[in-house]
Parts: structure tokens; C-alpha cells; sequence
């Protein structure tokens, strides 16, 4: 979890000696299901994947505790929040892999390399509204003349909603729903290929994927120094 380090130092000022602090690390993972909207849809509804989370998490106790440590311009509105997570880089948020049960398959994986929560509801469950900054690489292989091959990749902007609720100890569980909305591009064209804006119809592009997910999560602590 070395890759940990530089996010932390994001958030923590660096001090001339370094601290020891310890963070719990949360890991889930759990099956996907996705709706492509558009001719993809209409060929098969749900497409499978897999979700994947790996964070460190920080309450609003150790935000507190080592404020002094936050830059001064942001330590009111950090210690203020109820949680903060701060994912992993290296590690995906999904992956797709959706063999062909009618004309169409895909294979994918998503990043989303700084994800926002916003709890709605106090504890012992959390619900939390999501924002996700993403990008997706996936390619779609289709018998399907409307849809053929495409090379998708693009970023994107997911909005959503996550259900966490204690199974016991250090086990967890959750549910989530996301709105995916990207860049349009024309499906069968390449990555450089817009959809039709100018013609204001985006049925023959890839402009929004909903995805659904659950997961089972695992936390331990993690010691680092900033």
C-alpha cells in the first residue's frame, strides 16, 4: 500500500520529522452489473463486471487529532467532514468482463481516481451520496451490424448513491448505484470520434453507463509516515 504515501501528503503537511500515523485501509469487492444505454441495450440489457474499492479511511476522531497537520486553508472544511477516503491509484474501480449472451461482449476497466461522498444519514449505516471523477477503457465486439467493434475511451463523471451497513468486526457491506456520464462517442467509430451533437440525437452514441454494484469489505490498520 506504498502508493498510499503521496495521497496522504496530499492532505497532511510534511512536517521536518516525519510522523507515524495509522489509518485504516478498506478493501471490497463484488459483482457489477451495467446498462449501456443506446443499441447496446437494446441488443442485451446487463453487461457483468466486477467492483473494486481499495481506500484509506479517516473519520472525523483522527481528522481531528491530527489537524494540526492539515494545511491551514483547508483544515476547517476537512475537519468538519464526517468521512474522507482516499482510494488507491493503481487500483481499478472495476472491471468489465461480460462474455457474449446474445451479439454482444465487452471487456473493460474503469479508474476513478478521486471519488467525493457526502454522508446523508448518522450512523450505525451509512448512506452517502457519491461523485466519482472516471475514465473507462473498454472494448465492445458485437455481431450486431448497428453496434460492430468499438475501442471506448473516455472520462467521465459519475454521480450515485452507496448503502454501507457493519456485518461485525472488521467485515462490511455495501450496495451502490451510478450514473456514469461521458464525452459521447460514436459507437462502431474510434476513440477520436465524436457523436452526433451537431445533430442533437446521441442514440448511436455512448453517452451514459448505469452501473449497480455490491461488495464485501475488509478493514485493517495501515501505519505510514508523513
Amino acid at each position: 500500500m506504498k502508493g498510499l504515501y503521496p495521497l496522504l501528503a496530499l492532505l497532511f503537511c510534511q512536517s521536518a520529522e516525519a510522523k507515524k500515523i495509522e489509518v485504516p485501509i478498506d478493501i471490497g469487492v463484488g459483482p457489477a452489473a451495467l446498462i449501456w444505454t443506446g443499441p447496446i441495450a437494446q441488443d442485451q440489457p446487463i453487461h457483468t463486471g466486477l467492483s473494486i474499492s481499495a481506500a484509506a479511511i479517516l473519520d472525523q476522531a483522527m481528522l481531528k487529532k491530527h489537524r494540526k497537520m492539515i494545511p491551514k486553508q483547508y483544515r476547517r472544511q476537512v475537519t468538519q467532514m464526517d468521512e474522507l477516503r482516499i482510494g488507491y491509484l493503481l487500483i481499478p474501480d472495476s472491471i468489465i468482463i461480460s462474455p457474449k449472451l446474445q451479439n454482444t461482449g465487452m471487456y473493460g476497466v474503469n479508474w476513478s481516481p478521486l471519488s467525493l461522498g457526502m454522508p446523508l444519514n448518522p450512523k450505525p449505516f451509512s448512506i452517502k451520496a457519491t461523485a466519482d471523477l472516471m475514465l473507462t477503457y473498454t472494448f465492445i465486439h458485437s455481431d450486431d451490424p448497428d453496434i460492430g467493434n468499438t475501442h471506448f475511451l473516455r472520462p467521465g463523471l459519475g454521480l450515485g448513491a452507496n448503502v454501507e451497513f457493519p456485518l461485525g468486526g472488521p467485515f462490511y457491506f455495501s450496495m451502490s448505484w451510478r450514473s456514469a456520464l461521458y464525452l459521447p462517442q460514436r459507437i462502431g467509430g474510434g476513440i477520436g470520434d465524436l457523436g452526433p451533437i451537431e445533430e442533437g440525437d446521441l442514440s448511436q452514441s455512448i453517452w451514459h453507463v448505469g452501473q449497480g454494484a455490491a461488495q464485501l469489505h475488509y478493514r485493517f490498520p495501515f501505519t505510514t509516515r508523513i
